[in-house]
């Protein structure tokens, strides 16, 4: 049995895969079958899709990062990657930029598709990308309204402090 890859190995791993002389051949994939293909056969690939939690926590943050996303091919590895580890904080971490539209061509359907595993839904083919947008929606709005009723309890402690008091209570009619 092979050794657990340490987390230095795991970034020059990842690392490796984003040199556009190791990934430029995704470019030829004419469908995501053939990508996928072409991506599975990269070097590292398999090992790193198969070696743990620990390499999604690497890999998520690099999907998140704006500079990442300019880098197609190296996206279109990171995403295949988090497709084997499905979890909240895959769930969580694909929602926004899946909602804000930061996915295209290719890694929309990838980002679609590793966010619908990660959240447990399946989808025809065709509809990956309009259910993973529908189902993220409703996740970032959520998470909005979270941020939201955070501040406004925040405001009122605030101003509870600078009254020394409650806050008053409005009366219903």
């Amino acid at each position: 049995m092979s050794r657990k890859m340490s987390a230095k190995a795991i970034e020059k791993a990842l690392t490796r895969l984003a040199d556009p002389a190791v990934n430029s051949e995704i470019y030829l994939a004419s469908t995501t079958t053939v990508a996928k293909d072409i991506i599975q056969s990269l070097p590292g690939v398999k090992r790193l899709r198969k070696e743990g939690p620990k390499v999604a926590q690497a890999v998520l943050p690099r999907v998140q990062v704006k500079q990442t996303q300019k880098n197609e091919n190296f996206l279109s590895i990171a995403l295949h990657i988090l497709e084997a580890y499905p979890s909240d904080e895959v769930k969580f971490g694909l929602a926004k930029p899946i909602v804000d539209h930061r996915f295209t061509g290719l890694n929309s359907f990838l980002a679609a598709e590793t966010f619908l595993k990660a959240i447990g839904i399946e989808a025809a083919r065709a509809d990956v990308v309009a259910t993973a947008l529908r189902e993220a929606n409703k996740i970032v709005v959520k998470d909005k309204k979270t941020v939201v009723k955070d501040k406004s309890s925040q405001q009122a402690a605030t101003n509870i402090q600078k009254r020394g008091k409650r806050p008053a209570r409005s009366k219903a009619k």
